[in-house]
C-alpha cells in the first residue's frame, strides 16, 4: 500500500479501549484512499478545525509527505491556498497552492519534508484559504501524528526542492538539488574562487566548499574521486553533508538528473514556441532550449522568475525563440545550466561505471545521435543496458536513463551522445551530462559522455550537489 493513513474518527472509542491495554489496527475507506488508526505508543489524532473546513484523514505517505484529506463545510466552494505545518520549535514545512474544493467537496493535500517516527509528535497545523470575494482567510488545528518534521535544508545559496520524484527511476521521496552548477567559495576570504578553477593549492587549503549562487563560474577542474591533494567531487559534497545530519548531500546522480530531464521535457514553456515536440530548424535554434555559453551568470541580467537569454547578449533578460539557460520544473522553480554551459558529472550507483551507458559501437571519442531516427550520416547510438545494483536505477531500460521517453532526439535540440571505443573503456569511466559551452548543437539536455576516467579533469566540466531526507533519523 502506497499510503497509509490515520482518521481522526472515533478517538474516544479508541482511548476507551485503550485503557483495557488494547493494540488496535482499525481501517475505514473512505472515498478511493484507505484509511488506518494505528495504536501503538497513544493516538494519532487531528483536533481543531470544523469551521470552515475540516480534516477527514491524514497520514505519513512512504515518499517523505504527510497527506490531509482536507473537506469543505462552507456552502459555496474555497480554494485552498496554502497548508503549513509547524512543529514546537517553530521548524516549519508549507505548501503553496490553489485547490478548489466545491461544496461538500474533498481533496488531499500533501506536505512534503517529513520521516517515518516512533512516536506521536504534535504540530500545528494553519490552512489559508479564499471563499468568494473574502481572500487570506485562516482556519488553525493541530496534529499528532507518528512523524518526524526535518528542516529545511540550512546551506547558504539557492536550492531547490524536487518534491516531485519519479517511480521508476527511485526518486520518488524527492531531494533538494543546486539551482546552478556548483561554484567554489573560500570560506576564509568568504568569497568566491576566481574564475571557478579548483587547482591542487586551493583544495590543500581546506577552506574552499560547493555553493549554489548565480555568480560566478563553475567548479572545474575537478577529479570524480580521486584522492590525495587534487580535487575531488564527491569530497566537496560531503563538506555539506557533514553539517547537515538529517539528510544525504552527494553528488547528483543520474536518476535525479533525469527527474529533471523528465519535468523539463514535457513543459512548454522549455521549449522553442512553447511547442513541445518542436525541432531544430536550419534558420534558428527551435527544438528545447539550450545554453551554451562560456560566461558567467550576469549580476545585472537576474529575474527571479523568469528565464535568460544566454547565447550573445545576456541584456536581453526575456524569452526570446533563442537558446535559454534556465529551465522550468514542474514546481515553477528554474534550475540553470542544466543543457549546457558545463558538462556535469553525476553518480550512477555505488559501483564503478561500466560500459553500459556508452555506445555498443564506438571509435575513440565518436559522437552519435541521440537514439532515434538517423540523420543524414549521423549514426543512431545503440545503447546496451546500463548496469547498477543502485535502486534508483535497475531496471530500467537505457532510454529512460539516458534520453526522452517521449520519443525526442537529437533532432529536438536535445543534444548527442559521446561514447568511446570499447577497446578504450573500463570500470573507471564517468558519466557526464548536458555538454559543454564549445558543443553548439552537440550540447543539450540529454547529452550525455563516458569518454573521462573518474581521476580525470577537464575546465569544461563541473558538477552540482543534491540532499535527499535520511531514513528514520
Amino acid at each position: 500500500m502506497d499510503r497509509i493513513f490515520s482518521s481522526s474518527k472515533g478517538q474516544s472509542a479508541i482511548e476507551y479501549l485503550m485503557s483495557y491495554g488494547w493494540m488496535l489496527l482499525v481501517v475505514a475507506v473512505i472515498g478511493s484512499a484507505v484509511f488506518s488508526i494505528v495504536s501503538n505508543q497513544g493516538v494519532e489524532s487531528v483536533n481543531g478545525f470544523g469551521d470552515s473546513i475540516d480534516v477527514d484523514g491524514f497520514g505519513l505517505s512512504t515518499t517523505n509527505v504527510v497527506q490531509l484529506d482536507l473537506r469543505n463545510l462552507e456552502r459555496e466552494p474555497i480554494d485552498v491556498r496554502s497548508v503549513r505545518i509547524i512543529d514546537s520549535e517553530g521548524n516549519e514545512r508549507k505548501i503553496n497552492n490553489s485547490e478548489e474544493l466545491g461544496t461538500g467537496g474533498t481533496s488531499i493535500v500533501d506536505v512534503w519534508g517529513f520521516s517515518e517516527s516512533d512516536q506521536i509528535n504534535e504540530y500545528d497545523v494553519e490552512i489559508i484559504y479564499d471563499e468568494g470575494s473574502m481572500k487570506n482567510l485562516y482556519e488553525k488545528g493541530s496534529l499528532n501524528i507518528r512523524a518526524d518534521l526535518v528542516p529545511q535544508l540550512n546551506e547558504p545559496g539557492d536550492w531547490i526542492q524536487v518534491k516531485e520524484g519519479n517511480n521508476r527511476l527511485g526518486t520518488e521521496d524527492g531531494f533538494y538539488v543546486m539551482k546552478y552548477e556548483a561554484k567554489p567559495y573560500n570560506t576564509e576570504t568568504d568569497g568566491l574562487v576566481i574564475d571557478g578553477s579548483t587547482g591542487t593549492d586551493y583544495w590543500a587549503h581546506g577552506s574552499y566548499e560547493p555553493r549554489s549562487v548565480p555568480d560566478g563560474k563553475p567548479w572545474i577542474n575537478s577529479s570524480y574521486n580521486a584522492g590525495g591533494p587534487q580535487t575531488n567531487m564527491r569530497d566537496a559534497c560531503q563538506i555539506l553533508d557533514e553539517r547537515n545530519p538529517r539528510y544525504n548531500i552527494q553528488i547528483m546522480s543520474n536518476a535525479q538528473y533525469m527527474t529533471l530531464a523528465r519535468q523539463i521535457e514535457k513543459n512548454s514553456a522549455n521549449w522553442d514556441e512553447e511547442n513541445v515536440g518542436n525541432q531544430t530548424q536550419d534558420t534558428g535554434p527551435g527544438g528545447l532550449y539550450r545554453g551554451n555559453s562560456n560566461i558567467e551568470t550576469a549580476t545585472g541580467c537576474r529575474p527571479a522568475n523568469s528565464t535568460v537569454n544566454a547565447t550573445e547578449n545576456l541584456d536581453a533578460c526575456k524569452k526570446d525563440g533563442k537558446q535559454l539557460r534556465s529551465l522550468e520544473l514542474n514546481s515553477g522553480e528554474y534550475i540553470w545550466d542544466l543543457s549546457g554551459n558545463a558538462w556535469e558529472t553525476v553518480r550512477v550507483g555505488e559501483q564503478k561505471l561500466t560500459n553500459g551507458y556508452s555506445c555498443s559501437e564506438s571509435s575513440l571519442y565518436e559522437w552519435h545521435k541521440l537514439p532515434g531516427e538517423k540523420t543524414g550520416n549521423s549514426e543512431v547510438c545503440s545503447f546496451v543496458q546500463p548496469y547498477s545494483t543502485n535502486k534508483s536505477e535497475n531496471n530500467d531500460t537505457a532510454i529512460h536513463q539516458l534520453g526522452s521517453a517521449e520519443g525526442y532526439n537529437s533532432t529536438h535540440g536535445l543534444g548527442s551522445i559521446q561514447s568511446r571505443s570499447e577497446s578504450f573503456r573500463d570500470e573507471n569511466m564517468i558519466l557526464r551530462r548536458g555538454g559543454s559551452w564549445d558543443l553548439g548543437a552537440k550540447a543539450g539536455l540529454m547529452a550525455s559522455s563516458t569518454t573521462h576516467e573518474s581521476y580525470a579533469v577537464s575546465d569544461k566540466t563541473g558538477f552540482r550537489c543534491t540532499a535527499t531526507i535520511k531514513e528514520n533519523t
